[in-house]
């Protein structure tokens, strides 16, 4: 007879934003795992390997880079790991994955894999069907006769899904990157209760996990005014987004409120993704169509030179170096017309984040050149798909598990957080790369 033992282990993603990588073991030797994700800095760094049995299963929860990135490399080396994603994750995982052997071919970089084990991977990804944001309709997963996995509607991006697991008549769940806000093109991530107290465990994100949020009206009136009051002084907007799902939502924010009918808005950098939206998601077309693009550099920098108003859209959210929103702050940050905004999470250590936290009139590095003297003006907007720090407690509170492990956030943010929150029963802890903990 098997153990009824549950354990949890982060190889990634734990108490840092980065290489999400988790595995739950059940019992004796079924491991089921979430993600092989990659590193925002260094493009060659994996998560650390699983020590236990090797997994039966992973599950890819969202097309993100720092939850699927290292992929290939994963499969390659689990051969024998039956590997899951809904139909719409695969086809923008392909998107990211062959993103990273182009951006290291660009540099003249070593490619984090071959083109031939990504081929591999993503032949070795078993679909399944995307649920829908109604609660009622999970799509369910029968691994084994203890286990099964239920995939809800995360609300986080398109094909993204958390999971509720059912090991033995006891229920474990596991967030991943989660938003329940409707937003401009997707709806929020369902509302599951538990009435009869048998979850045993919350395994949740931790992104925002002290940080309450605007509602979403408030913040789209105050970025509008922004962009508008930038564009009728004749200069343009960067707004710096992640190619997969920030970029389609700032977009159709911006068309639902008249910006995209009166001046030129630009996707730079996300068009394959944007395509797989407008593909997959009802009512996505209708106003994703109406993006402008470049062809070309010559095109790029013809823009940049000119005194045309206009709004770019171009990744990455974090203006990393070498990137499309890099190249566009090097061109707007110097004019005092100009502004850039960002529309998501920084990394404290990233360019983006250094750009965005300088004073008027700094002298900036950007990609390696000091050269930049900031005149331009800065502007800072939650448009964020993760659930906030209310939401989090409410989740805690609604589904009352007798533990809760934290991952994917700031470690000191998630220590602040768990001694607030003493007194009520439940076992809160703060994952750690490696650290087992019994559920």
């Amino acid at each position: 007879m098997s153990s009824k033992k549950v354990t949890f282990t982060a190889c990634g993603g734990a108490n840092f934003i980065n290489n999400s990588a988790y595995f739950f073991r059940f019992g004796d030797d079924e491991v089921l795992g979430i993600d092989w994700g990659g590193h925002s800095k260094d493009r060659q760094r994996q998560p650390v390997t699983y020590e236990g049995p090797k997994p039966k299963w992973l599950i890819y929860s969202h097309p993100h880079d720092d939850h699927i990135g290292m992929g290939p490399l994963f499969q390659r080396d689990n051969p024998d790991t039956r590997i899951f994603a809904t139909e719409e994750c695969k086809i923008l995982t392909e998107l990211s994955w062959n993103d990273k052997i182009r951006i290291a071919e660009r540099r003249n970089q070593n490619k984090p894999f071959t083109r031939e084990e990504m081929s591999a991977a993503l032949s070795g990804i078993e679909t399944f069907h995307s649920p829908g944001p109604d609660k009622a309709h999970p799509t369910r997963l029968q691994l084994s006769d203890n286990l099964t996995v239920y995939a809800y509607h995360s609300g986080h991006v398109l094909g993204g899904v958390f999971f509720l697991m059912e090991y033995k008549r006891e229920f474990y769940l596991f967030t991943s990157d989660i938003c329940f806000r409707d937003r401009a093109l997707l709806k929020g991530a369902p509302l599951i209760n538990f009435h009869n107290n048998n979850c045993r465990a919350i395994i949740r994100e931790s992104t925002y996990i002290n940080r309450n949020f605007e509602t979403r009206q408030e913040t789209a009136v105050k970025f509008v005014k922004f962009v508008e009051s930038i564009l009728n002084n004749g200069g343009k907007v960067l707004i710096a987004t992640m190619s997969i799902d920030r970029t389609q939502d700032v977009f159709s924010t911006l068309e639902d409120l008249g910006i995209v009918r009166r001046w030129p808005v630009y996707i730079d950098g996300s068009g394959r993704a944007t395509a797989v939206y407008m593909d997959y998601l009802p009512g996505a077309k209708k106003k994703l169509s109406k993006a402008l693009s470049f062809s070309s550099f010559r095109e790029r920098e013809e823009m940049a030179r000119s005194k045309k108003p206009a709004v770019i859209l171009s990744t990455s959210g974090m203006m990393n170096k070498g990137t499309f929103s890099a190249f566009w702050a090097s061109r707007l940050i110097n004019r005092g017309e100009n502004g850039i905004a960002s529309v998501s999470y920084q990394d404290p250590d990233g360019q983006g984040f250094m750009i965005l936290n300088s004073t008027h009139g700094q002298l900036l590095e950007i990609d390696g050149q000091p050269c930049y003297r900031r005149a331009c003006q800065i502007g800072q907007f939650e448009f964020s798909n993760h659930m906030d720090g209310a939401e989090g407690m409410a989740l805690e509170y609604r589904v009352r598990p007798d533990t809760i492990v934290y991952t994917h956030g700031e470690d000191r943010e998630i220590e602040r957080y768990i001694r607030s929150r003493t007194g009520d029963g439940i076992q809160r802890v703060k994952s750690l790369v490696g650290k087992e903990v019994s559920l």
